[in-house]
């Protein structure tokens, strides 16, 4: 099952690419949507730390290179969750060691959203209403991307809050959490958008989340599409760091597998259009 999936991807992505964006757009090697959780099971030292990953990530030298080897460069932003969602407005294209330099800096100078009121972000987990705001993104006419749109999802819990940016403290039980972060993985599957992920284990919490990642797992089952899902033992762990670092050297290089799948894609779509001719 996850083997078509993946097919879709690539039939998806490719019509994308043949597509265009429109003569005013960009054109960048690859666009990534970095979904974070600022929910309330993250206290303000996890906090720190995830910011930090991020930061110490975009400052190694090894995915400063992965960027470098792209021509156009790629374009990312990053986006939060939790009751509500919210652009964190450091939108950047980067092409050069410096360019990653420069946005590890924006990153770290980020301010963290409250989550009670009265700004309403809430201490609820809204995943969906996350991967929406990143689709909108993905799917705008900003840019013209020629090789692969990422979503990378990160959180450690399940959605407990209904979709709507507008009534994020609203609750919902565990069955229609999965259907709406379902929804969102399937809408970005059709846009041909990879999803990839980043499970954090959170050893305080009930819903402990050690095994997100692995076969039968909420991020497996419920939220990615691809085959990249990579697990950390918890924000203040010393794995968190590499974690990040290793899933964005995956989100900025699909693996050849995806890759091919693309090509697969490619090659259906011109068949389709023969055929039609």
């Amino acid at each position: 099952m996850k083997t078509f999936k993946q097919m879709l991807i690539g039939v998806f992505t490719s019509v994308l690419l043949l597509a265009g964006t429109g003569a005013n757009a960009m054109i960048v090697d690859v666009q990534l949507a970095l979904v974070l959780d600022i929910s309330g099971s993250i206290d303000d030292n996890e906090y720190n730390a995830q910011m930090n990953g991020y930061v110490e990530a975009f400052k190694n030298t090894t995915v400063q290179d992965r960027i470098g080897n792209f021509s156009n460069g790629i374009a990312v932003e990053m986006f939060f969750y939790a009751s509500n969602v919210k652009v964190a407005s450091i939108e950047a294209v980067l092409k050069t060691a410096a360019d990653s330099e420069a946005f590890a800096a924006a990153i770290a100078a980020i301010t963290r959203p409250t989550v009670i009121a009265p700004d309403k972000m809430g201490l609820g987990t809204n995943i969906a209403g996350g991967m929406l705001l990143a689709y909108d993104w993905l799917t705008g006419n900003d840019f013209d991307v020629q090789i692969a749109k990422v979503m990378d999802v990160s959180g450690d819990g399940f959605q407990n809050r209904t979709l709507e940016t507008n009534d994020g403290e609203a609750q919902v039980d565990f069955a229609a959490g999965i259907l709406l972060v379902e929804a969102q993985r399937d809408q970005a599957t059709a846009a041909g958008i990879l999803v990839n992920g980043l499970a954090i284990n959170h050893d305080g919490s009930v819903d402990n989340f050690q095994d997100a990642c692995l076969d039968d797992g909420y991020y497996i089952d419920h939220v990615i599409n691809n085959n990249v899902c990579i697990q950390s033992e918890g924000f203040l762990s010393g794995d968190f760091e590499n974690a990040v670092i290793d899933k964005l050297v995956q989100d900025i290089v699909p693996e050849p597998a995806t890759l091919a799948l693309l090509g697969l894609g490619m090659v259906g779509l011109s068949l389709r259009k023969r055929k039609s001719a």
